[in-house]
């Protein structure tokens, strides 16, 4: 599948393709064609890249636009609403969410598709992430480095919900794997009673895990 993937990138112009998660600089050498006729984009949580590529580092969001995004990707705003539109409540509630998960994008989104998938409203969100962040810290005494507990807690919430489901979409799998790397993902279902061979794992393995 690489090869052919290679292959095509090679005989085409004009294309972008992204590896996400790729904090293994050596290890994406082998995924790229000898020849460059389109753009390749990689998100990466280490510091340095030396010439391998050019850093652009993403910032957190403020209260107010990640209060509007959360709002967005909840389906509580319309798309191109601004956050005056939402309801006081609304707003006050989205903007404390958006300072406990301290302004971290991939945090919001999931927060976000958590809170339209399951219906709950920004308050029970709230409060679901505030007893879930506590569990969490009493459970392990500190969560893993390098993945802000912002992270840790809402994708903890997110997996909870798959978990429940009587038959787990592999294409929701998919998209959460993504969003973390193989070794999170390996200590979030040991802490939960699964073996990195479960079919939760397995699901996550079919979107593509390492």
């Amino acid at each position: 599948m690489v090869d052919a993937v290679k292959s095509w990138l090679q005989r085409n112009t004009n294309w972008l393709l992204i590896l996400d998660n790729a904090d293994d600089l050596a290890l994406v050498r082998d995924f790229l064609p000898a020849a460059f006729g389109g753009h390749v984009l990689l998100t990466i949580c280490a510091q340095a890249t030396g010439r391998f590529a050019r850093r652009l580092e993403v910032d957190t969001l403020s209260t107010e636009l990640g209060a509007r995004f959360l709002l967005h990707r909840a389906g509580l705003l319309a798309p191109d609403a601004s956050l005056e539109h939402a309801s006081n409540r609304e707003q006050h509630i989205a903007k404390a969410i958006c300072e406990e998960l301290g302004g971290l994008p991939l945090a919001l989104n999931q927060a976000g598709a958590y809170i339209e998938e399951t219906g709950c409203s920004l308050a029970d969100y709230q409060q679901r992430y505030q007893t879930r962040k506590i569990r969490l810290l009493q459970r392990r005494g500190g969560l893993i480095p390098d993945h802000p507990e912002a992270i840790a807690t809402t994708w903890s919430l997110a997996f909870e919900k798959v978990e429940q489901a009587t038959s787990p979409q592999p294409t929701c799998c998919a998209s959460v794997h993504f969003s973390l790397p193989t070794p999170f993902l390996k200590s979030s279902l040991q802490r939960r009673g699964h073996s990195w061979s479960s079919p939760y794992a397995s699901c996550l393995r079919r979107g593509g895990a390492g």
